[in-house]
């Protein structure tokens, strides 16, 4: 457990919105051992852990969420809808090589029409589209994989908007789950980025990692011994694939 909360807080030193993982390793620890002296722990190295960044940030008012615009700082109703659905579509495009593994459970959860899956469907689509009307990414870089191709090829926002709606679609049918592991983890990976500059490192390969080990959703968790030749193979092939896209895009585009 201390080893935990140590490679975390090395990661919050180097980026401290990385602190937020703390929340959900509360949360685990919670679930494991509840009011215990596991807990008492947990929280007393983090805090001991955090006293440089205590000092450096409280007593010095070195607070880095301050130095621009975001939506711990500044929130807007337009940042807010940028940054949900631009994340929501990285969130996607990491998603396609488990979603090519276990399509079978995607498939079936997606096609199998019932009075939740309607509201789903209604609820996703009203969702893009307030996301859409304030919609505002003015920055010349960044925007994520399909951001970037939807204006690259198309030279608009139309592919990107389309997109969308099947991330926002694909989120809210993890939501509906009721794993509330899985929702703390799309909760803090969506603070990952929460000012108008949002870029695919921020989350590569950190969302790889998260998606097979954290998350509890059946598309996620899918991964047994039979199959992990195959996840392998398309993995490698997602990534050559999205190399040899990027190439094309930046050297004749």
């Amino acid at each position: 457990m201390f080893l935990n909360v140590l490679f975390f807080a090395l990661a919050s030193y180097s980026r401290p919105i990385y602190s937020l993982v703390s929340l959900y390793f509360l949360y685990k620890i919670f679930v494991k051992f509840k009011i215990k002296n596991e807990l008492y722990i947990f929280i007393f190295s983090c805090i001991s852990l955090a006293l440089p960044a205590y000092y450096y940030f409280i007593v010095l008012g070195q607070i880095p969420l301050n130095m621009y615009s975001n939506f711990f700082y500044n929130p807007t109703i337009s940042l807010y809808s940028t940054n949900i659905i631009i994340i929501s579509t990285i969130f996607l495009f990491y998603s396609i090589p488990f979603l090519v593994i276990n399509k079978s459970i995607f498939l079936k959860k997606k096609f199998v029409f019932n009075k939740i899956d309607r509201l789903l469907l209604i609820s996703s689509l009203l969702l893009t589209l307030f996301f859409i009307y304030n919609f505002n990414y003015t920055v010349v870089n960044g925007g994520g994989f399909f951001y970037i191709i939807s204006n690259k090829i198309f030279n608009n926002n139309i592919f990107f908007y389309i997109m969308s709606y099947f991330s926002i679609s694909f989120l809210l049918k993890i939501i509906f789950d009721y794993k509330i592991n899985d929702i703390l983890l799309i909760l803090i990976l969506f603070c990952f980025d929460p000012d108008p500059f949002i870029y695919h490192k921020t989350y590569d390969p950190l969302i790889l990692s998260v998606f097979l080990l954290l998350f509890e959703n059946k598309i996620f968790s899918g991964m047994i011994k039979s199959n992990q030749k195959i996840f392998t193979l398309n993995l490698s092939i997602f990534y050559i694939g999205v190399f040899l896209m990027y190439f094309v895009v930046r050297v004749y585009l």
